[in-house]
């Protein structure tokens, strides 16, 4: 029954591409699209940051799933999360 119950567990998970942008504002974070694997998310999130690093020529790669912008002044970096956990705190 354990083992049941961790594979339909598995099953029903989807995994959120959330965008963290921090400024001296403050940093926010944005749930921007969901992926029925981490692989699918990591690698949506990697194209997104080289798509922006060819597009904007001022932007600087932070990692391979971040970047800086604006002299520096604005950061973002894309996270995947599974759906259970809101980077915010807040309990879904």
């Amino acid at each position: 029954m354990k083992a049941f119950k961790q594979l339909s567990t598995a099953l029903l998970l989807v995994w959120i591409l959330w965008t963290q942008v921090s400024t001296s504002q403050g940093d926010t974070w944005t749930p921007e699209h969901e992926f029925p694997t981490q692989t699918d998310c990591l690698d949506y999130a990697k194209d997104w940051v080289d798509h922006i690093l060819q597009e904007h020529k001022d932007a600087k790669a932070t990692g391979p799933y971040g970047f800086s912008i604006f002299g520096g002044k604005a950061r973002a970096e894309f996270l995947c999360f599974p759906d259970t956990f809101d980077p915010r705190g807040r309990q879904l």
